[in-house]
């Protein structure tokens, strides 16, 4: 987004965990499948757990649910916003309660969303017929655990989007069991996407409408 500073990654050149095995990736990456359907996945993750699990998600998606996936960071996103009919975010709480690094002006979007639709209760939801499905990630030593994706969840749900399945709460405390959490998390969503890629997608004029209010 023009004029916020982001800053630069610390994690381009680490390995993969288990997530994901074999050949790192692009920040920004389209997975070619039959369908010509895309889904967008989004991440923000300060230590690389969200990212990795997002990655791993987005390397499954292309077989089981037959569409391309296109993989952005959260940030990334919004200087050039590209929104597709289903939404995978992977993303996690930082500080108290704040984004992590890479969704820090994502998380900026949000909090307007949700102020101006507080105060223009009447207003159309610019993101109504979008799906999204949410994965958090967080540390239940703090009293914010999961308060940054909850926010999004906010924010999108009010200018219109709707949520499927239930929001994943997975738990930094105990990072073998949060790894567990979150794999448990991917095999429950397949089934709630399948259903809504089932309909068809929105139309491309109605998509760039969306962009175009992405701001």
């Amino acid at each position: 987004m023009p004029g916020l500073a982001k800053p630069p990654s610390k994690r381009d050149n680490r390995p993969l965990s288990h997530f994901q095995p074999g050949t790192s990736m692009t920040e920004e990456e389209t997975t070619m499948a039959e369908k010509e359907e895309e889904i967008l996945v989004l991440f923000g993750s300060q230590r690389g757990t969200s990212e990795d699990a997002a990655r791993a998600f987005a390397k499954e998606a292309p077989q089981r649910l037959n569409v391309k996936v296109k993989i952005v960071e959260m940030d990334d996103f919004l200087e050039s916003p590209s929104w597709r009919t289903v939404v995978v975010i992977f993303v996690s709480s930082f500080g108290t309660g704040g984004a992590p690094m890479g969704a820090q002006a994502f998380r900026k979007f949000c909090d307007r969303v949700i102020t101006d639709y507080t105060d223009n209760q009447d207003k159309d939801g610019f993101l109504k017929g979008i799906y999204i499905a949410m994965c958090g990630q967080g540390d239940s030593k703090y009293q914010t655990y999961q308060e940054n994706p909850k926010t999004i969840v906010k924010a999108l749900t009010m200018a219109g989007a709707e949520l499927v399945g239930d929001v994943g709460a997975t738990d930094a405390e105990n990072r073998m069991k949060q790894q567990e959490e979150i794999r448990q998390w991917i095999e429950t969503i397949w089934d709630p996407l399948s259903k809504v890629l089932a309909d068809a997608p929105l139309a491309e004029d109605r998509l760039q409408e969306m962009n175009m209010n992405t701001k």
